[in-house]
Parts: C-alpha cells; structure tokens; sequence
C-alpha cells in the first residue's frame, strides 16, 4: 500500500501519544466527526481532543491500516483499532474518509463496526464475493 506520509504520521502520532507529530498533520480549517457523532473544529479543539484522549492510561494500542484508496483529494481507509480507554481494552473495525488540501488532513470522517462478525440467519455456503 503506498499511504501519503501525511496520513502515516497521523496515524502513528496516535499511537505514540505525540500530539505536535498530529497537529503537524491537520491543515487549516480542520474537521473530524468520529463514529461516536462528536465533532471537532479548528486546530485548538484538536489539540483538546487528542491530549484529553490521552489522559492518564488511555493509549492506542494498535492501529492497523488494511486497505487504502484514494480519489482525488480523498482518502478512503480501512483498519482495526485496538485501545485501553478508562482501564477496558476494546477493538473494533472502522473506515476513515478523509479530505487533504496543501499537504494536510482538514477533514476527516470516521465509522465503526463490531470486530466479531455475526450471522444472526446463518452464514451461506459456496457464495463467492468475486464478480464476473
């Protein structure tokens, strides 16, 4: 996968709690809407965000990158997130849409999904995901 260097440092800046290697990131205007709905505005509310995130024992654990697409000036991530937030340990999956203008992230959507699968109609036998 060849990701901009732009979007590694974001991604690393999380997982080595530094919060100028994430600032050095984000372009001006900046703004990110996580999974949870909460929404953050400007470089200072970012700074907020991400040294409040990392209060105390919260850290990210690992963070890895999947799949990667872009179009444009977008990005299209996909990845599993794994944390210790508040003393509980949790993964998940998750796709990042981010926008970039000048070389840095001023927007940045993220979404969840459970890491477990589940097949609550049973899982389907010899069906291919292939396309003619």
């Amino acid at each position: 996968m060849n990701i901009d260097p732009i979007i590694t440092n974001y991604f690393h800046a999380w997982l080595e709690k530094d919060c100028d290697k994430f600032l050095r990131t984000l372009g001006a205007g900046f703004y990110a809407r996580e999974s949870t709905g909460d929404v953050y505005e400007g470089i200072d509310v970012a700074r907020d965000w991400f040294e409040g995130w990392h209060r105390g024992d919260n850290q990210v654990l690992n963070w890895t990158i999947e799949s990667a697409w872009k179009l444009e000036n977008r990005w299209f991530l996909t990845w599993t997130f794994t944390c210790k937030y508040d003393k509980v340990i949790t993964t998940f999956k998750g796709m990042t849409h981010l926008r970039m203008k000048d070389n840095k992230i001023i927007e940045l959507n993220e979404y969840s999904q459970e890491f477990e699968n589940k097949y609550p109609y049973g899982r389907p036998m010899n069906v291919s995901n292939e396309t003619s």
